[in-house]
């Protein structure tokens, strides 16, 4: 299994599917912050040009099929908590610059302190302002 060099967060990747041709790909992330137990992730990921609008949509879900992709462990030997989301973007060119539509939902799962969520959604907020 890959590690993305320079995330620390993320732990392990892997490409389950490689479907170029068809702007589709199925990847295994696993990810963790030192202070909470390691989450895992199944992402289905679809992207197309659309001519006729002159946009570009992307699509990415997580499958929930623990039959199919079963639960792994971490590096201690514990089970990772499946973490689950579904993320749709509309991203277009226009006269005035890019314009991006997007719509996100997430469930980190297991147990997340409302504190420590702040503090994280916090710090990253921060990291995307100059």
């Amino acid at each position: 299994m890959d590690t993305i060099k320079g995330n620390d967060e993320i732990k392990a990747f892997e490409m389950l599917l490689d479907d170029s041709a068809n702007s589709h790909f199925i990847c295994y992330f696993r990810f963790g912050m030192g202070f909470m137990d390691d989450r895992d992730m199944i992402c289905d990921f679809t992207y197309k040009m659309r001519e006729e609008t002159n946009d570009f949509i992307m699509i990415l879900r997580s499958i929930d099929d623990v039959a199919k992709y079963p639960i792994k462990k971490d590096d201690k030997g514990k089970d990772v908590i499946r973490f689950s989301m579904v993320k749709a973007s509309i991203a277009k060119d226009t006269d005035y610059g890019y314009e991006c539509k997007e719509v996100f939902n997430c469930n980190m799962g297991g147990n997340f302190p409302q504190r420590l969520l702040n503090m994280v959604m916090g710090s990253s907020i921060a990291k995307e302002i100059p």
